[in-house]
């Protein structure tokens, strides 16, 4: 084989390599942008859980000013106060019958004036 059809062989071999490095790369940078809304989804019913957690031990909810750290701090449970983007959860009981409650990221966009959060919601009530 000639020493000249070997450079055009190196070459392809060489760009081919790259253009599949290049796609891994590509598609493993914004993987952590799609996992995000899973983790939220995830810590909201931990956190859930935690709240119903909270409820067994005291008969109630913590109440919407207590928030989401009361829960947590009762010690039977472990979970991020902050969603992936570095936020607080929200959380408010909505009193009513049933008695319930919301906790809620506002997702990637953040809060903006006035806007409750409703990208990523969980909601349980007492029944």
């Amino acid at each position: 084989m000639s020493r000249w059809l070997l450079i055009p062989v190196l070459l392809a071999a060489g760009g081919l390599s790259l253009g599949i490095a290049g796609t891994v790369w590509w598609n493993a940078g914004p993987l952590d942008v799609r996992t995000r809304p899973d983790q939220v989804h995830s810590d909201l019913r931990i956190l859930a859980d935690c709240v119903e957690l909270f409820r067994i031990d005291t008969g109630r909810y913590p109440s919407s000013n207590e928030g989401l750290a009361a829960a947590v701090m009762v010690g039977r449970c472990r979970a991020s106060l902050h969603d992936p983007w570095g936020r607080p959860y929200q959380y408010r009981v909505v009193h009513g019958q049933p008695v319930r409650f919301e906790i809620s990221s506002f997702g990637q966009q953040g809060p903006r004036a006035g806007a409750e959060p409703q990208e990523f919601v969980i909601s349980r009530d007492d029944t």
